[in-house]
């Protein structure tokens, strides 16, 4: 249990400095989305159009990956109550 905790402080902690990175790499792009808006005539509104574009990308996809997160922590949890479950069945030692 102990060993568990460590890895999950220590994972997290890795996480939390990562994170300010995260934007910064994320939000470049794709090439051919950004040569797509470029094609304006005015340079400030292509430059918040091109922004408003890779966020709309980014919001699409990491919905896909939030429902695969979801279904696998419930799986995860079914499958852990399931396993406590017919370990107590197995158990010789029947609590009084």
């Amino acid at each position: 249990m102990k060993r568990y905790l460590l890895r999950l402080a220590s994972t997290v902690v890795l996480l939390l400095l990562l994170l300010p990175a995260a934007p910064r790499a994320v939000a470049q792009g794709c090439s051919l989305c950004t040569a797509s808006t470029n094609g304006g005539e005015n340079a400030n509104l292509t430059k918040y159009r091109g922004q408003g574009l890779n966020t709309g990308i980014l919001y699409l996809a990491a919905v896909p990956y939030l429902a695969a997160t979801a279904l696998g922590v419930m799986w995860y949890r079914n499958r852990r109550r399931m396993r406590q479950q017919a370990a107590l069945k197995r158990s010789p030692l029947q609590p009084i």
